[in-house]
């Protein structure tokens, strides 16, 4: 069950990054929304990262931590 959600979390995060190279779906409202789900967990990581960036890593650094915190759970029991 909480693989489910992780998958479908990494899902929605990959589709939000995707967003931007459709300009015609960027100012719809499940657009909106699904950048809002999306910006609560990659804000937090993007105070870490230097602004002068060319590329967000912000949602490839959040997709690695979902993915290993099944295997971390399944390490400790």
């Amino acid at each position: 069950m909480i693989r489910t959600i992780i998958n479908v979390y990494i899902l929605m995060i990959i589709v939000n990054s995707l967003i931007i190279f459709f300009p015609q779906f960027k100012h719809t409202n499940w657009a909106a929304k699904l950048k809002t789900l999306c910006e609560f967990t990659q804000r937090p990581i993007r105070k870490f990262l230097p602004a002068d960036l060319p590329f967000d890593f912000a949602p490839g650094i959040v997709i690695i931590l979902l993915i290993l915190i099944p295997q971390i759970f399944k390490l400790l029991w």
